[in-house]
């Protein structure tokens, strides 16, 4: 996160979209307080779909609420099964349940 704060601050969205994903790629898992402070620096919602279903703690309606001022209404359903990838439509976001919740 502190990457992430030094990259806002000398104005580099694009560097912490990046950063961002590499970190997932790596295996880190975002807070969702973590993930709020993020949402404001990326454009992706692709990139928004997979912080949320890999967040730790998992990320709850009440987070997603507060997304609503960059995002506009985010309503999230959590499915028990996996499917195939984290997708939305409209604002609502299907994301994976972590294995570990099952």
């Amino acid at each position: 996160m502190r990457a992430v704060e030094d990259d806002f601050r000398n104005g580099a969205d694009d560097d912490i979209e990046r950063f961002v994903k590499e970190a997932l790629d790596n295996g880190i898992r975002f807070t969702p307080d973590d993930i709020i402070d993020i949402s404001y620096h990326v454009w992706d919602k692709n990139l928004l779909v997979r912080l949320i279903s890999t967040s730790k703690p998992r990320f709850l309606q009440e987070h997603a609420d507060m997304l609503s001022f960059r995002w506009g209404t985010v309503e999230l359903e959590y499915h028990v099964e996996a499917f195939d990838h984290e997708y939305n439509e409209g604002n609502t976001y299907y994301v994976n349940t972590p294995e570990e919740d099952w």
